[in-house]
């Protein structure tokens, strides 16, 4: 058990992964699993014991009346957290003194507070998760990718917090004896006045482990943040996709071009790494990101090629695309991707924008309100829906992801609420 009593929605979001390490020059038939708060757990998969140890470690109790959370989390010795886990005022953003400001004053404005790791939910204010509970977080989608030769796992990760709200359910007041509580709000990230991280860099990094000692090999920044220029170049970004490592010594990756709410800043590009040293050797840039993990195959002419899906974007068309080594006589290929769209620095406010609506009565009135209280109160609390202002490209993609978890909605009734979502909450 990877998380006890998961009050934070630390669901293990990744597929395991199976590797035979040599620890003390024992062969270990290995499972390893990373998770959403940074985690890494490598386990001895016949018998599920940690290879290099696990500590019952004391964490905040919950504060909640009737809510019993556990007085402790497992924590790995080894590797150490691979994301930032818990948040200070300290942490806040200065890549710019514009962006100080911002991320300062929403702190001050939210009434947030320092945050432990596993620090439960509180009444009265919002509660603060770092790495969030959005999708995979500390631990992305993709999983690890392995190269068995050498035992070393590589995993990308994303350091955003977020925060949401505990309010009393059924509209009984908080200290109702009997009455219980819920999520008003969940999963709105704390971003700067540009959608990005309002917490110090890096925002998404790379990172290899050696899995026969448990240590980390080697950690660098993915990504850029380009919106902001020089000081962007080095800052890694959000990532959800996953990697490929290679027996050649090479390791690929792509999905770093998105930030939060739909906009573009930066373009996408596939990379490929030493998987020794971190070293980036190659990169291309793309008209869609690679928002899954890269895959190989050898070809009937015995050239080798690197296969991505090119997807990640709404205003892209989905795409494989495959890459070799040139051969002479070959002519590149200008994959022609799209230029990023002007956005000027602070103009997309974007917590700022709209205030989230708690009740369906305070819905503004227009086409597609109906289907929006109908349809979106379904799962989450309309909090949920409506805190986070996106684009329209990135209301069109939220809508669809709900669609493929079990929304029940037709093209008309998804596009009338991407319309009244796009109008009343977007950037």
């Amino acid at each position: 058990q990877m998380v006890h009593h998961d009050l934070f929605d630390y669901d293990d979001a990744t597929p395991p992964a199976l590797v035979d390490l040599t620890v003390k020059s024992k062969r270990v038939p290995a499972l390893v699993e990373v998770t959403k708060q940074g985690l890494m757990f490598i386990l001895d998969r016949r018998t599920g014991k940690p290879v290099f140890g696990v500590e019952e470690r004391p964490v905040p109790a919950s504060m909640i009346p009737g809510e019993y959370t556990s007085p402790t989390q497992p924590f790995p010795v080894k590797p150490p957290p691979l994301a930032k886990m818990g948040v200070t005022r300290a942490d806040l953003s200065t890549i710019t003194p514009a962006v100080q400001r911002y991320c300062t004053d929403l702190w001050n404005r939210l009434g947030l507070r320092d945050t432990l790791p596993y620090e439960p939910p509180r009444l009265n204010g919002p509660n603060l998760f770092s790495p969030s509970n959005i999708g995979g977080a500390g631990g992305v989608w993709g999983g690890v990718s392995i190269d068995a030769r050498t035992g070393t796992i590589f995993v990308n990760t994303s350091n955003v917090p977020s925060y949401n709200y505990i309010v009393p359910d059924d509209g009984k007041p908080a200290n109702h004896t009997g009455g219980g509580f819920k999520v008003g709000q969940a999963y709105v990230k704390l971003l700067d006045q540009n959608g990005m991280p309002c917490i110090q860099p890096p925002w998404g990094e790379m990172i290899a482990v050696n899995g026969n000692t448990g240590d980390i090999a080697w950690r660098r920044p993915l990504g850029s943040a380009e919106i902001y220029g020089d000081v962007g170049a080095h800052t890694g970004l959000v990532s959800m996709g996953g990697s490929l490592a290679t027996a050649g010594g090479l390791l690929f990756i792509g999905d770093t071009s998105l930030g939060f709410g739909g906009a573009r800043y930066d373009q996408p590009v596939l990379r490929a790494f030493d998987s020794r040293t971190g070293t980036e050797l190659w990169s291309v840039r793309m008209s869609g990101a690679d928002e899954s993990a890269p895959m190989s195959f050898m070809g009937k002419n015995g050239r080798q090629y690197v296969v991505v899906a090119a997807s990640g974007h709404p205003d892209a068309d989905a795409a494989l695309i495959a890459f070799a080594l040139p051969q002479p006589g070959d002519a590149p290929v200008d994959l022609a991707p799209a230029p990023l769209p002007p956005l000027k620095l602070g103009s997309a406010p974007a917590q700022a924008a709209t205030k989230a609506v708690m009740r369906v009565d305070d819905l503004p009135p227009g086409a597609g309100r109906d289907d929006v209280a109908k349809v979106c109160t379904g799962c989450h609390a309309l909090a949920t829906a409506t805190a986070q202002p996106r684009t329209v490209g990135g209301w069109a993609t939220t809508i669809e992801e709900m669609r493929s978890r079990g929304a029940q909605m037709d093209d008309a009734t998804a596009h009338r609420i991407a319309d009244y979502l796009s109008a009343h909450f977007g950037l």
